[in-house]
């Protein structure tokens, strides 16, 4: 944690100074800015070790332990969302953090461009770590998920074919209803998902990449929308 937390701090120093942000500062400017965005920076850093010490947990545990797949939301189906809620959290803080890039900048929206160097070294890079995490965590339990369904589906069939060579003329009611729970039970296990996260959580994964972007995306729209105005009103 401690060793992120000193390298996002010395790269943020080299962002934020490839920028020209120290410019026209006094030497007591500087190091008082270089102090506080070191701390800053560093704490950014624990946020980004904490999604990476999560990715690294549930990888682990899709290695390690066989798992059992329900459909109700509080089994290995829910881990995507509950990875979106904790990953959305850490990109809002990284979002207030990236903003001082904008609001630093001496002359807004004029200055901001798409070569502004904290913005690429910064938002990009922490854009593509939280979403592959987010994916690349969950494979082993997307290859688990699969096994699982597979060996489940194989169990019942095999048992579907034994209850059918039973049947006759005069089908009981109690095999009816054995052949009936396995086919239901055969539907349901088909319609399980194959990833650990739905539809909604890979939103919150895809909005917690680009949270940490907004400000320099609100930044490029206001400019742009000024740029038109005054085209507009000559």
């Amino acid at each position: 944690m401690y060793a992120m937390g000193i390298i996002l701090a010395l790269w943020t120093l080299c962002a934020f100074y490839l920028g020209s942000y120290f410019d026209d500062l006094t030497e007591l400017e500087v190091g008082y800015l270089c102090c506080l965005m070191a701390l800053s920076a560093g704490l950014a850093g624990f946020g980004l070790d904490a999604i990476f010490a999560t990715g690294r947990l549930i990888w682990r545990f899709g290695r390690r332990y066989r798992i059992v797949v329900r459909g109700h939301k509080f089994g290995v189906l829910s881990t995507g969302r509950v990875l979106g809620h904790c990953f959305l959290a850490v990109a809002i803080v990284a979002m207030i953090y990236y903003s001082s890039a904008i609001f630093g900048l001496k002359h807004l929206p004029a200055d901001l461009t798409y070569r502004n160097a904290p913005l690429l070294m910064l938002s990009a890079p922490t854009l593509i770590f939280i979403f592959a995490s987010f994916v690349v965590c969950q494979i082993p339990l997307h290859i688990q998920i699969i096994e699982y369904k597979r060996n489940q589906l194989t169990d019942i069939e095999r048992i579907l074919d034994q209850l059918k060579t039973r049947i006759n003329d005069n089908i009981g009611s109690i095999l009816q209803r054995q052949i009936g729970f396995f086919e239901n039970r055969r539907t349901q296990i088909m319609a399980l998902p194959e990833w650990p996260f739905g539809f909604s959580a890979l939103l919150a994964a895809i909005g917690s990449s680009i949270v940490p972007v907004l400000p320099s995306l609100i930044g490029f729209l206001v400019k742009q929308a000024r740029g038109e105005i005054a085209m507009f009103a000559q």
